[in-house]
């Protein structure tokens, strides 16, 4: 004879269990936030750039990512960038930070703007967690000339010959000059001795006879 209420006892426990089993979801798994790409190199005329953030996973919270700037270029002189943090919404994967060149006329060396992941939230930090943006510039060495090629003046009066610059310079600019003509150095005039350096970002300078 079977024993009814051992066999309900039985029945019991395997539905409780089998509602335990299916019933319970997945612990939730974090994801990795990381820059899609570790660099780039743009021209000074590239205008706005779009550098991109990719979880690897989506997930049901809002995650936030910090970051800093770093890098030779000055950031209001040479590029803007959006705000920190950026944002991706639950169920989302990917974030922009919007970084806009500004294309000046100053001659200079090739900077970087480096972007540098900070500690994100209902996120894991990966790698790359920096973006360097190489900025190459796009304006030629500056032209140097007088800005008066002629110009008299009594004797008794010192006077100025003008050095200009065509467009500013980031680097020190050296100008190597000669002197002829009638009129003696050293008896009928005295000079500044060649060469002469016109300092970084000036575009004038003014040659003392």
């Amino acid at each position: 004879m079977v024993n009814c209420s051992a066999l309900s006892a039985i029945t019991r426990r395997t539905i409780i269990k089998d509602v335990a089993i299916e019933g319970t979801p997945p612990s939730p798994v974090t994801p990795t936030i990381a820059f899609v790409e570790s660099g780039q190199t743009v021209d000074e005329s590239a205008g706005e750039i779009r550098v991109l953030l990719q979880l690897t996973a989506a997930t049901d919270k809002t995650v936030s990512i910090p970051f800093s700037l770093d890098g030779t270029a000055l950031p209001g002189d040479d590029y803007t960038v959006s705000s920190s943090p950026v944002v991706i919404l639950p169920g989302y994967t990917t974030a922009e930070i919007v970084v806009k060149i500004i294309d000046d006329d100053i001659d200079e060396d090739s900077e970087d703007a480096v972007l540098i992941m900070g500690s994100p939230s209902n996120a894991i930090k990966g790698i790359p967690f920096s973006h360097i943006i190489k900025i190459e510039d796009n304006d030629d060495p500056p032209e140097v000339s007088f800005l008066i090629p002629d110009q008299s003046f009594p004797e008794d009066v010192d006077n100025l010959a003008l050095l200009r610059l065509s467009h500013p310079s980031s680097k020190d600019i050296t100008v190597d000059f000669d002197t002829s003509g009638i009129a003696q150095r050293g008896v009928d005039y005295t000079i500044l001795s060649s060469p002469i350096t016109i300092p970084a970002l000036d575009t004038t300078f003014p040659i003392v006879v």
